[in-house]
């Protein structure tokens, strides 16, 4: 895969407005969370309590680790690439725990990491990539139990990307065929828990996955 690297997420800049974005913005206090809380919820009542390993894949800030249901429910991980980490989760966060790992450009070998943890949150993060079902494939090849891919557009018709203005920069939005979509999360041997609107747009969505 060919990768665009003049989105904002590979801007220094960018990454830095992002970090300031994240201390003013606690995701706590958003609409959008309250839905994510709701998926996080139901899979603490499925496991009884049972604290569970959490991958938090394309982690940006590492905003999910400062949140009350996080901290005393889950153990934390976040991943992103080098840059994101290094300027944007260890500034925030500086005790938390991280994975360097470039989700795009790794192999799947590379990628086995993934295997050790219960739960995956994607939160907005398929809806940016380049290339979204082969990420999606990637990810959901190494899924171990559950994931939640959170804040994702999804249409009837074929999917496709749009640029839009970000953190002082430009990023993808990637609208994905509903149909497309769901074939990769059968493939995997997935099923759809829930799915909720995710209170950002109409044809957003938040869902919930289990093997």
């Amino acid at each position: 895969m060919k990768i665009d690297k003049t989105t904002c997420w590979y801007n220094k800049e960018c990454c830095k407005n992002a970090l300031e974005y994240a201390k003013t913005h606690p995701l706590e206090k958003t609409r959008h969370f309250q839905v994510l809380k709701s998926l996080l919820e139901i899979i603490i009542r499925d496991n009884a309590g049972k604290k569970l390993k959490l991958l938090d894949i394309g982690c940006g800030a590492s905003s999910l680790q400062n949140t009350k249901i996080i901290k005393n429910n889950f153990y934390y991980t976040g991943s992103d690439f080098e840059l994101m980490i290094q300027d944007g989760a260890t500034k925030f966060n500086e005790n938390g725990n991280y994975i360097i790992c470039d989700i795009v450009e790794s192999t799947e070998k590379e990628l086995e990491f993934i295997k050790s943890y219960d739960v995956l949150v994607m939160n907005a993060f398929i809806d940016v990539m380049q290339y979204p079902i082969e990420i999606l494939t990637k990810i959901l090849s190494c899924g171990n139990k559950y994931v939640i891919i959170h804040r994702q557009r999804t249409t009837n018709d074929k999917t496709y990307s749009v640029t839009n203005p970000s953190y002082g920069g430009q990023t993808l939005c990637s609208i994905l065929n509903q149909d497309d979509f769901l074939n990769v999360i059968s493939n995997h041997q997935f099923i759809v828990m829930q799915k909720k609107n995710s209170k950002v747009a109409e044809d957003s969505y938040s869902f919930l996955l289990k093997k």
